[in-house]
């Protein structure tokens, strides 16, 4: 084992205690010591007998030539270990294992760690540094005193919300009965067998007053489960609640069906959720496939245990401009053309679609004829006719490319060889097998070739000469190597499989190099200017620096690659002709050319919301002059030399100052010019004076074990649920805990405390449960759905409530005897920097751009993103139920399934539909995505996100937030806290909007002045 640097004052701490449970039979070390605890009781006797229990914890191994007896393995009850005596000779190496720090991987990005928050206020002695934290750990204490008491849940609120619990259950016992007897004609439907179970933050022990419930229904011996397309059960409940008075709609929009509930509604929401019911089942509902096109994949849709795993890159940019118009036969799911008909496949790239827009079609093309992707299922030599459609579907996606250059240079790669059967657009007819074939194809190595060519043809273009050496050598290098794969000959079955993995992680890498992403940047749509700007700011400053200033051919080369990748024609119009000016004194920079791109932006959002009516009158006038202000030429600075940062302003005189003072108080415009906001529903239900609100969840299997898990560690210190509520209270008082608005949940938040528990804290709080959980032999047959596999993911952990509130009652789970202001100092410090940390000495912060918070891992707790492959943000594509479950009424029925289920478990056989069918049910489809900016995995859905939601802007926010809360600790000591950085400090949304309005007004009226 690698020797680590020790803390300075080590060697002189002295052993206290040895506490380790004994819960499964692996005999684990916790240690604590007079030196890092934060008890003023003396020293023990180096020689002191310690008895040994037993709990998996952050010791990972036991050195020899310490002998003990170790209990058989046994599921349940714990029971205590031998005692043994140890010395001090044999127990240093154990400390010195304990207090090794994890090490992760650094961080070596393109931007290096930031070092402007860390611990530039506090001394490096350590002396010194440790009375700072501890003064900062005495002001968290006061505070945790003040905020738990405002916002711990009583008792009574939770036997309130479980009588109503109970009063739902029996609502759908009822109805669920009756259906499966009566329409199903199931006379052994047992009403006991539905369940009504209680989920999320009351469940797991973390809820604060005021929390909503969330329950999810269970009935595993109904025919059809509620989760599934076509299931009448979530009409059927939304209806029986409505006719007992509550307050319910079924929301479809999301991944499985929801219903939101409140108790006691208003007479008026009563009135219109009763009217919405009924429009619904007259079928005068608008369509939802409609909606599925015209809205982009929301931030608040739920986590995707059953996402088509195919994944997409970038699904919302913009095709490339210049590219060719779409052929005379345009299918795609933007229109809603069939994209089968009479037996042959029209498929076709439309005008100013991206290509993995065009794949997401050419998926549902496959999930409609219930094709699977080659690497998704094993095909056989005797799956010809499906190896035949699937060729025919990828010669078919080539074919209808617009771009007729990308379109050649496909066909002549050798993976895109087909044979005369396979170029037939006619499907095969069922039974046939007079036809030839080549190896089998997948429409992701097709999708991902024509990406990968489409980013070769783009860096081709490039200018030569314009990068230095190092830049040219590894691109050149890199395009090489995509390059090579592209032209690989050789393939049969196995090696396709290959192929496309090797494809995509070439072509990632591809995609990072820094000159690559400048000739396909490229501005989101609905991205705002500055957004946009910040963006390809960063990626500038990656192409120069102080030791190499960019040229000025590498400064136009970028700046066109920055006008071209701008959304709205009429804006890139407007840059080009502004990007004109020959003199390279009055030359417009990046930042002028966001300037003009912002005023642009800030007009156009004006005057959508005049057309909306959505100012009075004695405000419209106004707005049109500072319309016009907006539009004027930019004004060039006299003391703006060639290389000065902005050269160009737009002023406000003295005459303007009017205008601008109502502009301000109207706010910003884009709020009043969405067309939808994409969190806000009509019918929402107001936050008081309903009653008990919940959730009723027709899917929460997977996320009854996370409240289960999240529970069982609040068992193990009552410091765990104290410190998961501040920290809940703090992120909503900050604004960064809404998931809907790109930050991240309570759910994920909780997360991070436990990682820090569990894994940074020293000596740990909390042992790894999942770690510490049994062999799969240890369980019975009943127990096994329940208790190992829950829709095929591993959901084992140390379940045992009592024995853990035993093992905590006693104090035998950890040595950890910080208060709660420590550990609160400690968690804020480790995610604010990635630096050395003063409140543990040795230890990193945590790297927000390399590592993955994994709780389930162990030891350490931390993955890296290249590993998992959570590199860059992904579109997936997920079978919809919102058609099911929306469009058609309780009165129909539909008793098909999806020809193509979501990745099926494992041993579950893939059902399959004839190749040559015409006449499928159609596929709902929607595209949820995938960020990867903070990362969080699931302790049990190991591919899912629980960050998925947060958004740039949201973990901008985030970290922000973590780096005020630390900077306000470190000036405990000296107060020098002002009052507007008090920690617990609530801010609304309203002012964060107007914060960032008044940036943006800053920023074109005062550049390079804020």
């Amino acid at each position: 084992m690698p020797s680590h640097p020790q803390p300075p004052t080590l060697l002189n701490r002295t052993i206290t205690t040895i506490r380790t449970i004994d819960v499964l039979g692996t005999l684990i070390i916790a240690t604590s010591t007079s030196g890092h605890s934060r008890t003023t009781s003396p020293s023990p006797s180096p020689r002191t007998n310690t008895k040994i229990q037993h709990l998996q914890g952050p010791c990972r191994t036991i050195p020899t030539g310490i002998k003990t007896k170790i209990p058989e393995m046994v599921a349940k009850p714990p029971r205590l270990a031998a005692i043994t005596t140890i010395t001090r000779a044999t127990l240093t190496p154990i400390i010195r294992h304990y207090h090794q720090p994890y090490q992760g991987q650094s961080y070596q990005g393109q931007q290096r760690r930031q070092t402007q928050y860390q611990n530039q206020n506090w001394s490096s002695t350590p002396d010194t540094s440790q009375s700072l934290v501890e003064a900062a750990a005495e002001y968290l204490n006061q505070l945790c005193v003040e905020v738990l008491e405002d916002s711990d849940i009583s008792a009574e609120e939770l036997a309130a919300k479980d009588e109503f619990r109970t009063k739902l259950q029996a609502i759908c016992r009822k109805t669920i009965s009756e259906h499966e007897t009566v329409t199903n004609q199931n006379a052994d439907f047992t009403p006991e067998s539905v369940e009504l179970r209680c989920f999320g933050s009351v469940a797991s022990g973390f809820a604060t007053k005021g929390s909503d419930m969330d329950l999810g229904l269970v009935t595993p011996n109904s025919a059809l489960q509620p989760s599934q397309a076509g299931s009448p059960i979530p009409r059927l409940i939304e209806k029986a609640f409505l006719e007992m008075g509550f307050g319910a709609r079924l929301l479809t929009r999301t991944r499985v069906p929801i219903i939101k509930l409140c108790e006691k509604p208003t007479s008026e929401l009563l009135d219109q959720l009763l009217k919405e019911r009924e429009r619904w089942e007259k079928g005068e509902e608008g369509s939802d496939s409609d909606d599925l096109r015209n809205a982009s994949p929301s931030p608040d849709s739920t986590h995707n245990s059953h996402d088509v795993s195919i994944v997409l890159e970038d699904a919302s940019k913009p095709k490339a401009p210049g590219d060719g118009p779409a052929t005379e036969h345009s299918h795609s799911m933007m229109d809603n053309s069939p994209l089968i008909v009479s037996g042959r496949i029209l498929l076709a790239q439309q005008t100013n679609q991206s290509l993995a827009s065009y794949f997401t079609t050419a998926r549902k093309l496959l999930m409609q004829q219930g094709i699977q992707n080659y690497e998704e299922v094993s095909f056989t030599d005797e799956d010809r006719t499906l190896t035949l459609t699937l060729n025919k579907m990828c010669y078919a996606f080539i074919q209808g490319l617009s771009d007729a250059q990308l379109k050649e240079r496909l066909l002549s790669r050798p993976y895109n060889h087909f044979t005369p059967d396979e170029m037939s657009p006619d499907l095969p007819e069922p039974g046939s097998t007079d036809f030839e074939v080549s190896f089998p194809h997948s429409m992701s190595a097709t999708c991902f070739q024509a990406e990968a060519e489409d980013h070769l043809m783009r860096w081709d273009s490039r200018p030569r000469g314009h990068f230095s050496e190092e830049i040219e050598k590894a691109s050149t290098a890199m395009a090489r190597q995509l390059e090579d794969m592209l032209c690989q000959e050789s393939f049969n079955p196995h090696e396709a499989v290959d192929y496309s993995r090797e494809l995509f992680s070439v072509l990632s890498r591809f995609k990072q190099l820094s000159v690559v992403q400048v000739v396909t940047l490229e501005q989101r749509p609905n991205e705002q200017a500055m957004d946009y700007y910040n963006r390809a700011n960063r990626l500038f400053r990656t192409l120069s620096h102080s030791r190499a200033p960019a040229t000025d051919l590498v400064i136009q080369f970028f700046l066109y690659h920055f006008i071209q990748g701008v959304y709205k024609p009429e804006f890139r119009e407007a840059l080009t002709q502004f990007n004109t000016i020959p003199d390279p004194i009055t030359a417009p920079t990046l930042a002028d050319l966001a300037l003009r791109l912002k005023t642009l932006h800030l007009a156009a959002d004006f005057e959508a919301a005049l057309a909306k009516d959505s100012y009075p009158e004695e405000s419209k006038g106004m707005v049109l002059a500072y319309v016009d202000i907006l539009r004027r030429p930019l004004t060039k600075l006299h003391t703006a030399g060639a290389r000065a940062w902005y050269k160009y302003a737009l002023p406000i005189t003295p005459q303007d100052k009017p205008i601008m003072d109502h502009i301000k108080a109207l706010g910003d415009p884009s709020l009043l010019s969405q067309t939808k906001e994409r969190y806000r529903d009509e019918l929402e239900f107001p936050k008081e004076g309903v009653g008990a609100q919940c959730d009723v969840n027709f899917s929460a299997h997977l996320a009854l074990q996370n409240s289960l898990l999240l529970r069982c560690y609040s068992h193990t210190d009552p410091r765990v649920r104290k410190m998961v509520l501040f920290i809940k209270r703090w992120a909503k008082n900050r604004q960064i805990n809404t998931p809907y608005r790109g930050s991240l949940s309570s759910y994920g938040y909780a997360l991070m405390v436990l990682h820090y528990l569990v894994n940074v804290a020293e000596p740990f709080v909390c042992p790894n449960l999942q770690r510490s959980a049994p062999p799969k032999s240890a369980y019975t047959p009943e127990e096994y759905p329940e208790k190992v596999e829950c829709q095929g993911y591993d959901v084992r952990f140390m379940r045992d409530e009592e024995a853990l509130k035993a093992a905590c009652a006693q104090n035998t789970i950890t040595a950890n005897t910080e208060s709660l202001g420590h550990l609160l100092c400690g968690f804020f410090e480790y995610f604010a920097q990635s630096g050395q940390m003063v409140t543990i000495p040795g230890r990193k912060g945590f790297d927000w751009g390399r590592e993955v918070l994994s709780l389930r891992t162990f030891p350490g707790g931390i993955l890296t993103k290249q590993a998992k492959g959570w590199t860059g943000a992904k579109t997936v594509l997920v079978v919809d139920n919102a058609t099911s479950t929306g469009t058609s009424n309780a009165r129909t029925t539909p008793s098909i399934s999806p020809a193509v289920p979501a990745t099926p478990l494992a041993g579950e056989p893939v059902k399959k539909v004839e190749s040559g069918a015409t006449e499928t049910p159609e596929i709902p489809l929607k595209e949820v995505r995938c960020r990867y900016l903070f990362a969080i995995e699931d302790p049990f859905e190991l591919e899912h996100n629980v960050a998925r939601t947060v958004t740039h802007h949201g973990i901008t926010s985030i970290r922000d937030e973590f780096r005020r809360a630390w900077r306000i600790l470190q000036g405990v000591h000296n107060n020098s806290n002002t009052a507007e950085e008090v920690l617990m400090e609530a801010v609304s949304l309203e002012s964060q909007q107007d914060k960032s309005y008044m940036a943006l007004l800053d920023s074109i009226h005062s550049p390079g002045q804020q």
